[in-house]
């Protein structure tokens, strides 16, 4: 994009960087902060784009998946499970041990 190099063949390039798991194999002169941003672009998919599309794709397919995953209370978040033995039971946890820790009054 900065046109800094060319590559004819992008696709091929990082087919062969992450089967020869260059990001094992190389180590950043700098620190490990700029070999991790090297590689979030590289394999990196969001976008506004995408994210949209996405979106779409997860959360306007209606509630007949959902109402067999969740709980009772349709939370799409994790559970607090300590001594709990449902789902509904784990999710009430931690709604209860969530709205005291947020400094909120139930």
């Amino acid at each position: 994009m900065d046109g800094w190099w060319d590559c004819d063949a992008l696709d091929r390039l990082f087919e062969k960087l992450l089967k020869g798991r260059m990001d094992l194999r190389v180590k950043a002169t700098d620190g490990s902060v700029m070999w991790r941003r090297l590689t979030a672009r590289m394999i990196n998919l969001q976008n506004r784009a995408r994210a949209f599309i996405i979106g779409q794709r997860h959360y306007d397919i209606g509630n007949s998946l959902f109402l067999v995953m969740l709980d009772k209370g349709m939370n799409y978040s994790c559970a607090f499970w300590h001594k709990a033995q449902t789902l509904d039971k784990a999710q009430e946890a931690k709604l209860d041990r969530g709205v005291p820790l947020a400094g909120l009054e139930s």
